[in-house]
């Protein structure tokens, strides 16, 4: 499985290279083979019983990979698209729930008003889109955090602290897209991003 996980990083870290040297045809390439191969490890080696889901939300991840890398007129397709894998994420990480806590509730909901407070003016006709994305991953971050509350284990744990780089990537994507850019967003951006599939995918691997 190590080296398994070395070609993921490997790809993922010429994928970040070559969106600074803005080389679509190799971004064209190693976007979706990073995601392919964290597909592939939760195929190969997942035995948790939330597996499956997992894997159908990475697939959607993937297409997600895809139109983003698209024309602009894509973004639609690429939000709609991780909308869909932060639900299926929200039935993998709440199927076995018996008791809701109020910490990730109050906590994870006054950091998605906040942000969505900052990006409010800039959003002009893209404002309810993203209201009910920041809806969706908030719920599936607070379903993470909830599982591992109620079932602390490493498979949990992993879940929690990749929904949380899930959130923090996003978050950034939409600072970048409609606040401002910046250079180092880039990278942010997508380590966060491929990191939070990385630690999802290996939450499937890990009992509890």
């Amino acid at each position: 499985m190590i080296g398994f996980i070395f070609l993921i990083l490997t790809s993922m870290c010429f994928h970040i290279l070559f969106e600074y040297k803005r080389n679509f045809k190799l971004i064209y390439i190693f976007k979706p083979l990073t995601t392919l191969l964290i597909i592939s490890l939760c195929l190969y080696y997942g035995i948790s019983s939330n597996k499956n889901l997992v894997l159908l939300a990475l697939v959607f991840s993937l297409f997600g990979d895809i139109f983003l890398m698209l024309k602009e007129e894509k973004f639609i397709l690429g939000l709609a698209s991780f909308l869909v894998a932060h639900i299926i994420y929200i039935f993998a990480f709440s199927e076995n729930l018996t008791h809701l806590q109020v910490l990730p509730v109050v906590v994870l909901t006054s950091i998605a008003i906040l942000i969505y407070s900052y990006l409010y003016r800039s959003l002009k006709a893209m404002k309810l889109p993203v209201l009910i994305y920041v809806m969706a991953i908030l719920i599936m971050a607070i379903s993470s955090w909830q599982n591992y509350l109620e079932y602390e284990g490493r498979e949990t744990l992993l879940a929690l602290i990749g929904s949380l780089l899930f959130m923090f990537s996003d978050t950034t994507l939409a600072i970048n897209k409609f606040k401002f850019q910046h250079q180092s967003f880039t990278f942010l951006i997508m380590f966060s991003y491929f990191s939070a599939q990385i630690l999802i995918a290996l939450s499937t691997v890990v009992s509890r």
